[in-house]
C-alpha cells in the first residue's frame, strides 16, 4: 500500500512540475467485470465499482497525460444450481458472487479534441494491490433445503499484484473557467494471473471489465484558461 500511494506522489509532482493545463478531480463508476480462466466453465459478469482522486496534465499541442488513485471492486459469479435426484436442473439456482477489491494507479496518456465541449481518448496500463478477496454462499436448511442467509468467507491466497492495460474513450464540458464535468467509458484487461501455488495452482485467471464513470475537474489555477 505505502509504495503505490509513493508511486502516486511521484507521478503527482512529476506532472506538477513540468505540466501546462493542470487538472485535478474525483471520479466514481459503475464497473462490470469477469475473468478469463482455464480453472472452471460457467462464471458470469459480476457487478462493481471504481472510485477515487485524479490528476492530468495536458499540453499546448492537447496531449494528455495523467494518473489516478482509485479503489475497485472487480470478481465474477458463479451460481449453485438445484438438481433433483434424477440429477435434473430443478430451476432453483442461486449466485455466489467473488469480490477482489485492490487499490489500483492507472497511468495513461492521450489526446483531448476541443475546448469547452470535448472529447478525449486515451491508452495506459494500471498497476494494483489486491486489499480483500472474498466469496459469498447461501446457506440453507436441510433437509427442506431452505434458504436461511449467506455467509461471506475471505481468500488469504490470491496473488496480491496485478497490472493490466486499458483503453479508454470519454467526453466532457467545461461548465465555468475552474471546473469540468466528464463521463468516460474504459475497458480493461489483466496481463497477471491472481493463481500462484496455493491459490488454483496450475491454472490460469485473470481480470477483465468495463467501467463507465462520472467525474469533475478543477483547473488548478495557476494554469487556467481565461
Amino acid at each position: 500500500m505505502k509504495n503505490i500511494i509513493s508511486l502516486f506522489l511521484l507521478n503527482f509532482f512529476f506532472l506538477f512540475t513540468f505540466g501546462q493545463t493542470q487538472f485535478i478531480g474525483f471520479k466514481g463508476g459503475y464497473s462490470l467485470t469477469n475473468i478469463s480462466t482455464n480453472a472452471f466453465d460457467v462464471h458470469e459478469t459480476q457487478p462493481g465499482f471504481s472510485i477515487g482522486i485524479t490528476y492530468d496534465y495536458e499540453t499546448k499541442n492537447k496531449i494528455t497525460f495523467g494518473t489516478e488513485f482509485l479503489y475497485e471492486s472487480r470478481g465474477y459469479k458463479n451460481e449453485i444450481i438445484f438438481t433433483d435426484n434424477q440429477g435434473n436442473p430443478t430451476g432453483v439456482k442461486y449466485p455466489t458472487p467473488n469480490h477482489y477489491n485492490y487499490f489500483a494507479l492507472p497511468l495513461k496518456f492521450g489526446y483531448k479534441f476541443g475546448d469547452k465541449f470535448f472529447v478525449l481518448a486515451n491508452i495506459g496500463v494500471a498497476p494494483a494491490l489486491l486489499q480483500k478477496a472474498t466469496i459469498t454462499f447461501p446457506l440453507f436448511n436441510y433437509p427442506s433445503i431452505t434458504y436461511i442467509g449467506d455467509t461471506t468467507v475471505i481468500f488469504t491466497n490470491p496473488s496480491k499484484f496485478d497490472i493490466s492495460g486499458f483503453v479508454e474513450i470519454g467526453c466532457g464540458y467545461q461548465i465555468s473557467n475552474r471546473f469540468s464535468v466528464v463521463s468516460s467509458f474504459r475497458y480493461q484487461y489483466s496481463f497477471t494471473s491472481m493463481t500462484n501455488d496455493n491459490y488454483f495452482k496450475n491454472y490460469y485467471i485473470n481480470n477483465y471489465g468495463t467501467t463507465l464513470s462520472l467525474g469533475i475537474k478543477y483547473i488548478l489555477p495557476s494554469k487556467a484558461k481565461t
